[in-house]
């Protein structure tokens, strides 16, 4: 639904993409059978425990996020729709998680590491 966020850039997206060191999205080991995905949301995570921000849904994508002639996201031109900038309509990439078992030792879950000064 419009205005529910969800269509815009993570913090992290729209603060380090310039930089072109920067992946949301790090796919390790996949020719393996215990591959997994780092996911880049420190910024995001960090504003939501000390700055107080919002916890709300977000949405990562597998697809690349379609860039303009100059290399910079075109969803940063429409941030309310910025989600929509993406490869994911005609990708072959996709990510199937196993569900939520608590049972099955390769449920998905979330790892977040997070240390503070």
């Amino acid at each position: 639904q419009e205005g529910d966020g969800l269509d815009t850039f993570l913090e992290d997206l729209k603060t380090l993409y310039g930089t072109g060191l920067y992946q949301l999205v790090r796919g390790v080991d996949l020719e393996k059978s215990n591959a997994y995905y780092d996911i880049s949301i420190t910024q995001t995570i960090k504003n939501i425990i000390e700055k107080e921000a919002t916890a709300a849904p977000f949405i990562v994508n597998v697809g690349a996020y379609l860039q303009d002639g100059n290399g910079s996201l075109l969803g940063m031109q429409y941030p309310t729709k910025a989600q929509q900038y993406n490869t994911r309509s005609f990708t072959p990439n996709r990510v199937v998680l196993v569900g939520t078992d608590p049972g099955n030792a390769k449920s998905a879950s979330l790892i977040l590491t997070y240390g503070k000064k």
